[in-house]
């Protein structure tokens, strides 16, 4: 079950960091992962402001895979298993962020006027605060 997470974060990871700036994992944690070099990595042609959000994505993808690396017997380097980003087949993960960060805010929508405890402020204050 961790190795499909760990999969699953090594994918987003790669896809976001390499359509972000064209940085790999270990541009950034070095020893973290190894494996074949993905295939149609290539940098978006995306504004400053979209840029950052998926560069944000894949630092957080990041984080998860340090995480699980520092919270579980795995030995890192975690082996990477070949990628293939190219665009006709990179649409699939899109959709998924997309889509999950769109579940997301409707759930929070849903309860925009619920207290968030030990807070005296809503759940909608506090999604627009952190929006």
């Amino acid at each position: 079950m961790f190795e499909f997470a760990v999969n699953l974060h090594i994918y987003k990871a790669v896809f976001f960091l390499g359509s972000s700036f064209g940085l790999r994992i270990n541009d950034i944690s070095p020893g973290l992962v190894e494996g074949p070099a993905p295939i149609g990595v290539t940098i978006a042609n995306l504004d400053n402001r979209s840029r950052r959000f998926i560069e944000e994505s894949g630092l957080a993808s990041l984080g998860h895979l340090r995480a699980i690396a520092n919270m579980t017997s795995l030995n890192t380097p975690f082996l990477m298993p070949q990628l293939d980003l190219r665009a006709q087949l990179a649409v699939g993960i899109a959709l998924y962020e997309a889509a999950s960060y769109g579940v997301i805010r409707s759930l929070l929508n849903d309860r925009e006027n619920l207290t968030v405890p030990p807070y005296t402020f809503t759940v909608g204050n506090f999604t627009n605060l952190t929006a």
